[in-house]
């Protein structure tokens, strides 16, 4: 939204969603320009929880939907990458982990474990169960709190 009506033409070489001039903005046409926006974030978020990740398991590289993981866990200086398909070892970091991954999906809760959050079935105040595990993983207290209140927005 902007008062400057001859910078529209050079505003779509920067990739503007839409450019609105405000003696002409209505609710109509401000609820358009955020239909707009929000299909764009909708849309990029979809497509990076599309995108397969990849990771380097030893000499073999493999592709791996971020749908399909379930968690990380750090252990010792490898991560384990445990997915519906199987198990990767990639030689990455936590952090670097916590970057490639779709933070729409992803949570830290522990400073050895990222969980998918589509993949929980239940939460307690130090633990969470995910689909396809069958055992508990910790939630530690470093992360219990952004983690809890992050969920709470799901109920």
């Amino acid at each position: 939204v902007t008062d400057y009506p001859e910078y529209a033409a050079c505003s779509y070489e920067l990739d503007v969603l839409d450019y609105v001039i405000k003696s002409m903005l209505t609710k109509d046409r401000l609820s358009k320009c955020l239909d707009k926006v929000i299909r764009a974030v909708a849309d990029k978020w979809d497509n990076e929880v599309l995108q397969p990740i990849k990771i380097k398991d030893g000499y073999s590289t493999h592709f791996v939907k971020p749908k399909d993981i379930l968690y990380i866990r750090a252990q010792g200086d490898y991560m384990q990458l445990v997915t519906l398909h199987g198990i990767w070892l990639p030689l990455k970091t936590m952090r670097e982990m916590e970057i490639m991954l779709p933070s729409k999906c992803f949570a830290r809760i522990h400073r050895s474990y990222i969980i998918n959050i589509d993949k929980i079935i239940s939460v307690t105040a130090n633990s969470v169960t995910l689909e396809h595990v069958n055992h508990k993983i910790p939630i530690g207290p470093i992360y219990a709190e952004a983690f809890l209140a992050r969920i709470a927005f799901f109920g």
